[in-house]
């Protein structure tokens, strides 16, 4: 019997692929070919490191059984013999997400992306390695990418997974884990994606990739060997257990290999860090022990925003948390991201006394407060971010998004109403600013409930707008400060107290509102046959929705703007 040309080929053009050569040259394993159709799948760098052949450019047509103990590959170019054989799936045409789209909008709706993304947003909606290789492959096509993964990192192979933190570390792709659209409609000629999830807005994209199943290249013919193992596909290995597989089944002489971890707790979290992090700290004000002014610095990418919209922090699940809290994290993500989206604040004044220009700067401000551990409940984010101080490493999502914006205030004579539940006012902070360094003269209210006075970070700046701008209110209320009586927002509302402060009757034909904060207070109606059904407890759009205010909804734009924070 001949010798096979190869201990082992891999057949496929996606990171899963470069992955399984990988581990198995880590095995010891020697001579590994990697056949792909592609011209620039594989790194150079893991090319000399992992001691694999690469034919770029090459076809696989056949893989057959020879003997008990060989496969040969039969390419558009020759004959090749392994071992064994890994074919590596590959997206197909079926698609397997149903996500209700409008057939207008059919043409910017894809099951794969060979489109031209041409600088454009593109969605990528996915549950395995499929929707990663899409998402890499139009980030490494120029396009700005978001990706909806709702599968497991479980599920991905090393490389695969190495990839997508990479992309994430460097600024060039936002991933929205276990998130996936509810639908998605057709708003001026572009796609917008609805979500779920409260805490995810709709976003709006040139371009969305729908799931597809993985299956075997197109025409490549496969023979029933115990020696071809087909990854990836619905009946097939996941590519993240290929390599273990192939090792039973092959070569079990071969050591099995795992990633071993530093012994100095401290120098594995630093290393975890590098490769996470990719932000920094460059302010920690602390208003009291449990409510921060943050300001943050990616290394790379824009801070271009418009004011109302957010941006994501994550720290590690490695890093300690100031609570102490009895916290079980699943093996699966202890070495993994927390991620949370808050709403981006800003400051009211430079240092030289004049409104801050937030757009000619290259940090972001955030408005955080530490949420407690209770029964139903234990917080990840806040309590690690509670020990961190100014020049500590982040993570800083390079996607700034969201629709709650100003971009229904087009008259500066509008009377405008900001109302707020505790961090709820931050977006609120930069919008006001917005508006007055606009010349914007018509009356602004801003008022936001809060437990306490020191629950306040912005006061006194707000204070000094006041004092600055006629035409503009700052309204804080404390709801448990013993000398101050208990109101919410909805009570000034029927009491006439915001319609006093704001100087003019609050109606619909000419006030835009927006609410943000605790969803009590916001109170957002069910819509069943375009008719709002409400919530039991009285919220301001049920109250506003009675004087002839418009909420908005899907597909339709009011003038009672709102964004959730729970």
């Amino acid at each position: 019997m001949t010798k096979p040309s190869y201990e082992l080929i891999v057949i496929g053009s996606t990171p899963d692929a470069v992955s399984i050569a990988a581990e198995a040259s880590r095995a010891g394993l020697s001579d590994i070919l990697l056949v792909t159709d592609d011209d620039h799948t594989v790194p150079a760098d893991s090319v000399a490191r992992y001691r694999m052949t690469v034919r770029f450019g090459t076809k696989a047509k056949s893989v057959e059984s020879i003997d008990d103990e060989t496969v040969a590959v039969v390419t558009s170019e020759d004959s090749l013999t392994a071992y064994a054989v890994a074919v590596v799936a590959e997206p197909t045409r079926q698609s397997v997400t149903e996500i209700p789209f409008l057939p207008d909008i059919a043409e910017r709706v894809h099951l794969d992306t060979s489109f031209e993304p041409d600088q454009s947003d593109v969605l990528v909606v996915g549950s395995g390695p499929t929707s990663v290789g899409q998402a890499l492959d139009l980030v490494d096509r120029g396009a700005r990418v978001v990706l909806c993964y709702t599968g497991t990192l479980s599920e991905l192979s090393t490389v695969g997974e190495r990839a997508l933190h990479d992309a994430e570390r460097t600024a060039r792709i936002t991933v929205l884990w276990e998130s996936e659209p509810a639908s998605i409609e057709e708003v001026g000629g572009l796609p917008m994606v609805h979500f779920p999830d409260r805490r995810t807005p709709d976003l709006q994209f040139d371009h969305v990739v729908l799931d597809v199943l993985p299956g075997v290249p197109e025409g490549l013919q496969i023979d029933d060997s115990p020696r071809v193992l087909v990854v990836g596909t619905p009946d097939g290995v996941v590519p993240a257990r290929a390599w273990e597989e192939l090792r039973a089944r092959i070569f079990p002489d071969r050591p099995v290999v795992t990633v071993t971890q530093p012994e100095d707790d401290a120098r594995a979290a630093a290393e975890l860090a590098e490769s996470f992090y990719n932000g920094v700290i460059t302010h920690f004000d602390t208003a009291h022990n449990e409510l921060w002014r943050i300001r943050v610095k990616p290394d790379q990418g824009s801070t271009t925003h418009r004011p109302g919209q957010y941006v994501t922090l994550g720290l590690g699940y490695w890093e300690p948390r100031v609570d102490g809290a009895d916290e079980v994290i699943p093996e699966s993500r202890q070495q993994k991201l927390i991620r949370r989206s808050y709403s981006i604040s800003s400051q009211i004044f430079d240092n030289a006394g004049y409104l801050v220009n937030a757009g000619n700067t290259d940090e972001i401000e955030l408005y955080v407060v530490q949420v407690a551990p209770d029964a139903d409940r234990i917080p990840a984010l806040t309590p690690r971010l509670a020990l961190k101080n100014v020049g500590d490493r982040i993570y800083v999502g390079p996607k700034i998004a969201g629709r709650y914006t100003l971009d229904h205030v087009t008259d500066p004579a509008t009377p405008v109403v900001f109302l707020g539940t505790g961090t709820g006012e931050a977006p609120h902070n930069e919008m006001v600013v917005e508006l007055l360094s606009k010349g914007h003269h018509g009356p602004i209210l801003h008022s936001v409930t809060v437990r306490y006075w020191s629950d306040l970070a912005y006061r006194e700046e707000h204070t000094l707008l006041e004092g600055h701008h006629p035409n503009y209110k700052y309204l804080p209320i404390p709801t448990r400060e013993p000398d101050v009586s208990k109101r919410y927002v909805q009570d000034l509302l029927v009491d006439g107290t915001l319609e006093e402060e704001l100087g003019v009757s609050l109606t619909p034909e000419s006030a835009q509102v927006f609410l943000c904060g605790n969803p009590a207070m916001i109170g957002l109606p069910k819509w069943e046959n375009d008719q709002p059904v409400f919530p039991d407890t009285v919220g301001m759009c049920q109250l506003l929705h009675e004087r002839g205010f418009d909420i908005d909804r899907r597909g339709h734009t009011g003038n009672v703007h709102f964004e959730e924070y729970w």
